[in-house]
C-alpha cells in the first residue's frame, strides 16, 4: 500500500542511515535528519508547495466560474461537448495539485469567461472570493482567554486572489459596498447559485464551526460552495445600478433614471454588452450603432430568451411615412 513514487527515496535513507553509524558518535537511526542526503518522502519543497498554492487558486476560480463542476466528491471540466475529464477531490487537488495537461484548458476557459464579464466580473468576483472567505473556509479560531483566528491555506489563497482583482486605489468602503449589496441574502441567489453537496468537501481541522447563533445571525448556508448563475452579468449590473455602486467599478452605464424601465442587454455575433436603458437602445437603433436585424436583444421579464431586435417594435423608430406637404394657398 506504499506509494510507488515514495519508495525511490529508500537509497536515500539507507546512505543516510549508514554515513550516521559510521560517524565517531552515533546517534539512534530512528531520529536522525542528514539534510544534505535524507529528506522525508511526503516533505514539500517550498517550491512545490508554491505550486499547490497555485493550483489550488486556479481550482477554487474554476469552481466559481462554473469551469470544474463537482460529480459527487469527484471535480472535473468539460473538454467539449459530452466529454467530461475529472481531476479529482478537493483533498487530492490539495495535496497533489492538477495535471499540467488539464491546466491550459482550465485557465483557458476561465479566461474566455474574465474577459467577457468586464467591470460586472470584478463586482461578482470579489464578492465570491469574500462570500468563499466568510461561508466555505471560514477562518478558524483558537479558543481560549483570547480567540486567535489561524489562516489555512485556502483562507490565504482567497484573500490575494480577492485583493489581486480590484486595483489599491479602490477604497476599502467601496469594495465593502460591492460585497455588502451582492452578498446580501435577499440578493445573492439572482446573480449566483449553490453548488449543491459540496459542504462535506472541505477540511473541517482548518476551518472555523459555526454555532447556532452565528448561522441564525448570518442566515446564508455555510461550507457550501457558490458558483455564477447564468444571467450573473445582467443580475450584477442591475443590482449595482439599483443601489447606485456601478460607480465602484468603472463601468460606462450610467444608473437609469426613476420610472426609466427596463433595462436591456444586447447580443451582436455572440458578444454581449449592456444592460442599456430602453431610451439609449432606440437611440442607438436610430443613429444607426444597432442592426435591428444582426442584434438580439434579452431583459429580466423575457420568458422566451434571446429576441431579434426586428422581432421587438417598441424599440424600431416609427414606421410611418412622411405627411403630405400642405395643400397649396388657394
Amino acid at each position: 500500500g506504499y506509494p510507488l513514487d515514495k519508495l525511490t527515496n529508500l537509497t536515500n535513507w539507507r546512505e543516510s542511515y549508514a554515513k550516521a553509524l559510521q560517524s565517531s558518535n552515533p546517534i539512534p537511526v530512528h531520529t536522525h535528519k542528514d539534510s544534505e542526503i535524507f529528506k522525508h518522502p511526503d516533505a514539500a519543497s517550498d517550491d512545490e508547495l508554491e505550486e499547490l498554492a497555485k493550483d489550488f487558486q486556479m481550482f477554487i476560480k474554476a469552481v466559481m466560474l462554473g469551469v470544474v463542476l463537482p460529480r459527487k466528491d469527484i471535480y472535473g471540466f468539460y473538454i467539449s461537448r459530452g466529454n467530461f475529464n475529472n481531476i479529482g477531490t478537493e483533498q487530492l487537488i490539495r495535496r497533489d495539485g492538477v495535471f499540467d495537461r488539464y491546466e491550459e484548458s482550465i485557465v483557458s476557459q476561465c479566461d474566455v469567461i474574465q474577459n467577457e464579464g468586464g467591470d460586472e466580473f470584478k463586482a461578482a468576483y470579489f464578492a465570491l472570493c469574500k462570500y468563499y472567505v466568510e461561508n466555505v473556509y471560514s477562518t478558524k479560531k483558537a479558543h481560549g482567554t483570547i480567540t486567535i483566528p489561524i489562516k489555512g491555506l485556502s483562507t490565504h489563497v482567497l484573500e490575494k486572489m480577492a485583493d489581486s482583482i480590484y486595483p489599491k486605489s479602490i477604497s476599502s468602503e467601496n469594495k465593502e459596498n460591492i460585497c455588502n449589496i451582492l452578498l446580501d441574502p435577499n440578493n445573492v441567489n439572482k446573480w449566483s447559485k449553490v453548488i449543491p453537496n459540496t459542504a462535506h468537501h472541505i477540511d473541517k481541522t482548518e476551518v472555523h464551526e459555526f454555532t447556532e447563533d452565528e448561522l441564525e445571525h448570518k442566515n446564508l448556508e455555510v461550507y457550501v460552495k457558490r458558483t455564477l448563475s447564468e444571467n450573473w452579468k445582467f443580475e450584477v449590473s442591475k443590482l449595482l445600478n439599483m443601489n447606485g455602486a456601478h460607480s465602484v467599478s468603472v463601468g460606462t452605464v450610467p444608473p437609469p433614471a426613476p420610472g426609466a424601465g427596463r433595462l436591456i442587454l444586447v447580443a451582436i455575433g455572440g458578444k454581449q454588452s449592456g444592460p442599456y436603458p430602453e431610451e439609449t437602445i432606440r437611440a442607438m437603433v436610430k443613429n444607426g450603432e444597432l442592426d435591428p436585424g444582426k442584434t438580439h436583444v434579452w431583459w429580466e421579464s423575457c420568458l422566451d430568451g434571446w429576441q431579434l431586435l426586428n422581432a421587438c417594435p417598441q424599440y424600431l423608430p416609427s414606421m410611418q411615412s412622411a405627411p403630405p406637404p400642405p395643400p397649396p394657398i388657394s
